[in-house]
């Protein structure tokens, strides 16, 4: 028998659970990366985040980072995309932290990558995951992530390099990653031109339909 993750996270946590390594093959889940979004320009940055509200996403602390840097006084808005059990305490919090100019809570829609074209940043703040198909939508769309450092997501995102991991449930630490994005247009720039090559390089469709392939053909090998 063969066992297919769609991340190297899972497959070392049932390692350690003591399954054998041999009966698992790692295939991360891919995307369309053959056409980048051209990104619509605006004068106020745009963070965007696409997720459920519901555990364990975790946007209370997306929220806090976000009142952090309201108060050092950076202007920017922000697109939060889904639908969900928490979303009205969210929208309490949001108000309650002052941030109803800044956040908007757009609920659930079938044409995220058309608010994606319309942002500078993604952040996606999570306390477990598996491999979020929001971050590569991100990357696609030429976006510089930053996300809590769980799951599948470092097989995502490269630190420092297409964007930034933040511990779980720390509010400053993405506050300050965000603000160096909302400082550096070139950053930005630089971190969302790697993400799309990082993401046609090893989760396109194509790499993920030749990598099936050949597990294929060596399953009927063995046969």
């Amino acid at each position: 028998k063969l066992y297919i993750s769609n991340s190297k996270k899972g497959v070392n946590f049932l390692i350690e659970k003591g399954y054998p390594a041999k009966i698992f093959q790692v295939v991360h889940s891919g995307i369309d990366a053959n056409t980048p979004i051209k990104k619509k320009k605006g004068k106020t940055l745009t963070i965007a985040t696409v997720a459920r509200f519901e555990p364990p996403k975790d946007y209370k602390t997306l929220l806090l980072a976000f009142d952090i840097l309201s108060k050092r006084g950076f202007e920017f808005t922000s697109l939060l995309v889904g639908g969900g059990s928490k979303k009205e305490e969210m929208m309490e919090l949001s108000a309650m932290l002052g941030l109803k100019e800044k956040v908007s809570f757009l609920g659930e829609k079938e044409n995220v990558s058309e608010i994606l074209k319309t942002s500078d940043i993604f952040v996606f703040s999570s306390l477990f995951e598996g491999l979020p198909r929001a971050i590569m939508e991100a990357m696609v769309a030429h976006l510089p992530v930053v996300a809590t450092n769980v799951g599948g997501v470092p097989e995502l995102v490269d630190d420092g390099k297409t964007g930034f991991l933040v511990p779980v449930s720390d509010a400053s630490a993405m506050a300050s990653k965000i603000e160096r994005l909302l400082l550096d247009s070139s950053l930005r720039a630089m971190m969302g031109e790697a993400g799309l090559k990082k993401i046609r390089a090893e989760f396109s469709m194509d790499r993920i339909v030749k990598e099936m392939e050949e597990i294929y053909t060596q399953l009927a090998g063995r046969n």
